[in-house]
């Protein structure tokens, strides 16, 4: 229940997050990598596990742009799950 729980909560910001900015945020793999995070965790380690993603992901983003000396841009592309697998791994070590 905890997995299909979490992954319909991506899920529900899955599809207003695509028809409100007309591109996809979150790919289907993160909804079931989610899943999968719901299933091996309990619900606490589930939401820290997914912050520690977002700001891991958002950290490494700023540090890439940074070494680059660009711009940051909305709209730029940051795989969700490769920053999410990890953050699963240590919430399942953890417990």
């Amino acid at each position: 229940m905890r997995a299909l729980a979490v992954a319909l909560l991506l899920l529900a910001l899955m599809i207003p997050y695509r028809r409100w900015r007309g591109r996809y945020g979150l790919g289907l793999s993160d909804v079931k990598l989610a899943g999968v995070a719901g299933a091996w965790l309990d619900l606490t380690t589930v939401a820290v596990a997914i912050q520690m993603t977002a700001l891991a992901a958002i950290a490494a983003y700023v540090h890439n742009v940074a070494l680059r000396r660009m711009p940051l841009s909305a709209t730029a592309f940051l795989p969700f799950g490769l920053f999410l697998a990890p953050a699963i791994l240590l919430g399942w070590a953890r417990s």
